[in-house]
């Protein structure tokens, strides 16, 4: 898998000094309340056109969005990651990220879908603009084979120090994802995909591209994933 992610040019940069901690620090998860608000919050900006979604509405599954709370240098993000169904991949989501006042400040939209030669399609976009789209030559498998490539599923304490010191050193987003939550194959590549070469700057801690692929599928385990992008 790392192979093929570095020929897709997918290798993301962690910085040395990161650690399971760090990523602790930057994300947590939300209580439900807030959950259910931010929820709320976002699908009254997409239906506002604040947040603009190029996936049929009928495809956002708003009873399955996960909700994260991600810590800046002096500030506290929101996201919102809504997954898309019909007929796209598991990973496929719509990610906003709001300021403590509630006002959306990032959003990507990654879609992955089968194209006609059987393989996986990327098509993502940041702030509405559209940023990649790629058919690549990853042979298409269906969501149950994608969830087969998630072994691990405890919280981040369940680390150990082998694989907490390859989180802090790994310049790898593939050998980042194996390392620390067990996520091989294509779920491993579909992840990446997601982040690789879609990332806006500015004052959001961690990229919204490179969070919703991971949140919609395993929100428990983010903070030990956050670092790897």
């Amino acid at each position: 898998m790392a192979t093929v992610i570095a020929a897709l040019g997918l290798v993301a940069p962690t910085s040395a000094s990161a650690t399971a901690a760090d990523a602790a620090d930057v994300v947590q998860e939300v209580e439900h309340s807030v959950a259910v608000h931010m929820t709320d919050v976002a699908m009254d900006a997409v239906a506002a056109g604040d947040v603009i979604v190029h996936a049929p509405a009928v495809d956002l599954e708003e009873s399955k969005a996960a909700v994260l709370a991600l810590s800046g240098d002096d500030e506290t993000f929101t996201s919102v990651s809504v997954p898309v169904g019909g007929e796209h991949s598991l990973t496929s989501n719509v990610t906003i990220v709001f300021d403590e006042d509630e006002n959306v400040v990032q959003y990507s939209e990654s879609l992955l879908e089968r194209n006609g030669s059987d393989n996986f399609r990327i098509t993502a976009y940041t702030d509405g603009e559209l940023t990649k789209s790629q058919d690549t030559d990853i042979p298409f498998v269906p969501d149950s084979e994608l969830m087969k490539d998630l072994h691990f599923s405890g919280p981040i304490s369940a680390l150990d120090s082998t694989s907490a010191s390859t989180l802090a050193t790994s310049k790898s987003t593939s050998a980042c994802l194996s390392a620390t939550l067990g996520i091989t194959g294509t779920l491993g590549i579909a992840i990446a995909l997601a982040c690789g070469g879609s990332c806006a700057g500015g004052a959001v801690p961690i990229c919204a591209a490179c969070i919703g692929a991971y949140a919609v599928v395993h929100g428990a385990g983010i903070t030990a994933v956050a670092a790897c992008f």
